[in-house]
């Protein structure tokens, strides 16, 4: 295998391990092709899920049909980087390590996207992919799946998958030209509220569970901004805003002191206005709105970034580019709770 190769993701959701030796037993649902995310989040009580925060298990996911760039490969598993999870771990793309099960070279791959016009992405929470030809059996796909589109029949839409080629509801999927409409803020925010009740999940980035920067990440992906995935790097990035200036659409950041007395970004929230945020807020509770105002978070609340207004509105979802702007702003290394 080529050392510095493009794959394509081959099942619903594909975690981002930290190494090799991170999953646990209860982890094997979710390192097959294809994945049993339901069987797994089912089997995790709260301690369960906590570990995967606590043991530094897994960091991040990646969706049916992105991208990610394989560095090496053994033993079944690849280190990878995700290029459209902009990351200060590595100016490539968010590092980790993959099943090698649930990738496929390109070379080799149905779905890639070279030559695509058009696109279809998931919308709804969760749509049913099933096989046009017989090639796969019928997978729950998750919001925020962007697939090529090869044709528009009456109540489905023919996607091109890694997989071969699938159909899907015309229902559950907007149509794009090559990246995603840009959203206002109220938009993002209508987005999110589809997903209030939705318990956390450390290193979630779908509809199956979000971390806090997960659950903002793909929000504005789906709105057209690639902002980076981790809380830490979007409160570098964006136009910095006081906090008594606050918009609709505005991240917010809140900062905890460690255990040595350091203060460190540890949670992200999209302002709604009103005095309230839409956030997923830790293990053991569900994405909900939030009044700043006599919350633990009033006194945590350390910054603010604008990333729907112009000049510094993160790059449209066709784009690559991984520089980080320099804001001036100085944060401390990841702490455990950083997304």
């Amino acid at each position: 295998m080529d050392s510095s190769s493009t794959h394509l993701v081959n099942v619903a959701v594909a975690g981002v391990w930290a190494s090799p030796d991170a999953p646990r037993a209860l982890d094997r649902p979710v390192l097959a092709a294809p994945v049993k995310m339901r069987e797994w989040l089912d089997a995790m009580d709260d301690t369960a899920r906590r570990e995967l925060c606590t043991h530094k298990l897994i960091d991040t996911q990646a969706l049916l049909g992105e991208y990610v760039r394989v560095l090496d490969e053994h033993d079944g598993w690849c280190r990878i980087v995700v290029p459209e999870q902009h990351s200060s771990k590595d100016r490539r793309g968010y590092p980790g390590w993959m099943r090698s099960a649930q990738l496929i070279p390109v070379a080799r791959g149905k779905g890639d996207a070279h030559g695509c016009q058009h696109w279809a992405m998931v919308m709804t929470p969760y749509a049913t992919l099933r096989s046009a030809a017989g090639e796969f059996e019928a997978l729950t796909t998750s919001f925020l799946t962007r697939l090529p589109l090869l044709d528009e029949l009456n109540d489905e839409c023919e996607v091109m998958t890694p997989l071969g080629r699938g159909l899907i509801s015309r229902d559950a999927v907007e149509f794009d030209a090559g990246s995603p409409r840009q959203r206002s803020a109220t938009e993002i925010i209508a987005m999110g509220e589809a997903f209030l009740g939705l318990p956390y999940l450390w290193s979630g980035r779908s509809a199956f569970g979000f971390d806090c920067s997960g659950f903002v990440h793909a929000l504005f992906k789906a709105a057209g901004y690639l902002i980076p995935r981790d809380a830490i790097d979007q409160a570098e990035q964006g136009q910095p805003v006081a906090l008594d200036a606050l918009a609709v659409g505005d991240l917010l950041f809140f900062e905890r002191p460690q255990h040595d007395g350091r203060l460190r970004i540890e949670h992200v929230g999209l302002y709604c206005g009103d005095g309230q945020m839409l956030h997923s807020p830790t293990s053991g509770q569900s994405i909900e709105y939030c009044r700043l105002a006599g919350s633990q978070y009033a006194d945590e609340l350390c910054a603010a970034r604008r990333y729907t207004t112009p000049p510094q509105a993160p790059q449209a979802i066709a784009s690559r580019t991984t520089d980080h702007a320099d804001t001036g702003v100085v944060m401390s290394p990841l702490s455990d709770h950083q997304k």
